[in-house]
């Protein structure tokens, strides 16, 4: 079940030297030439290892006619052949290629096992870095261990002592939460010159417009969570204490007129 990493063959495939091992990105190579390419090779044995072993990453870009190529060896592989399709879009394939694979969905990892991950990363390659920070990349990450990777590889490359929240969220691009919260509470309270006030600030710091009002809509669906539940898991307690104060201000159904508004003007925008 475990490749032991020290055998000749384990070596060759980390290497990328297998030449029983074959990755073929979809994306680039998804015509029916290039299925056919594979067609031809299948029944050659393997050379080394006990299989030939055909990776097609992001096989939901092949086209029609590749797929047509590909289902009769499908259907009739060599018992020498193995094909892993591997894919982040499964309902794109057609159902003559989903029923005849043993399918695996692969779940979400979990925040606390980024943060286990992550603090082990962070320990070999010496970077400091808050729990608060930790926590926001995980989240960010949502559930991808290669996402949250690249946003502390991206932190990291920042010349400071240790990482902190704020490092995070400018990397990201989310705008300060201030201003966020401020035109949150302009728009509850029909604050109009507040909310104009804000916007020119944001402009005058360069940030995109469209950014901005998607990270309005999202905190302004935060506010109606916390109203509903008391709980949220990205803020810190003062900013849980304004959300809990903006919260008081409007309805449930109050607030979710507003993010259908602004999720229209999103989309006129």
């Amino acid at each position: 079940g475990e490749p032991c990493n020290e055998c000749e063959i384990c070596k060759e495939i980390l290497n990328g030297a297998l030449t029983d091992v074959v990755e073929m990105d979809a994306a680039s190579n998804n015509s029916v030439d290039d299925i056919r390419g594979i067609r031809d090779e299948v029944n050659f044995l393997p050379t080394k290892a006990k299989y030939r072993v055909y990776i097609i990453d992001e096989v939901h870009m092949l086209t029609t006619g590749a797929f047509n190529a590909l289902l009769k060896t499908l259907e009739e592989p060599p018992e020498h052949v193995k094909f892993i399709l591997a894919t982040t879009e499964p309902q794109k394939l057609p159902t003559t290629i989903l029923s005849r694979c043993q399918r695996f969905d692969f779940k979400k990892i979990t925040n606390s096992n980024i943060i286990k991950r992550l603090k082990i990363i962070c320990k070999e390659s010496d970077i400091k870095i808050t729990d608060e920070a930790l926590d926001l990349i995980a989240i960010l990450s949502e559930g991808a261990m290669r996402d949250a990777i690249s946003i502390l590889e991206r932190c990291s490359q920042e010349s400071i002592e240790e990482v902190g929240i704020t490092t995070v969220k400018e990397l990201v691009g989310i705008p300060s939460l201030e201003y966020i919260s401020k035109i949150s509470r302009s728009i509850f309270e029909n604050d109009e010159i507040t909310a104009l006030e804000v916007i020119d600030d944001i402009i005058d710091s360069g940030k995109d417009l469209n950014n901005f009002l998607w990270e309005v809509i999202k905190y302004i669906k935060d506010v109606l969570i916390y109203k509903s539940t008391s709980s949220l898991k990205i803020y810190s307690d003062e900013e849980i204490k304004e959300i809990k104060s903006i919260s008081e201000l409007v309805s449930r159904e109050r607030i979710l007129n507003i993010i259908y508004l602004l999720s229209s003007l999103e989309n006129d925008i």
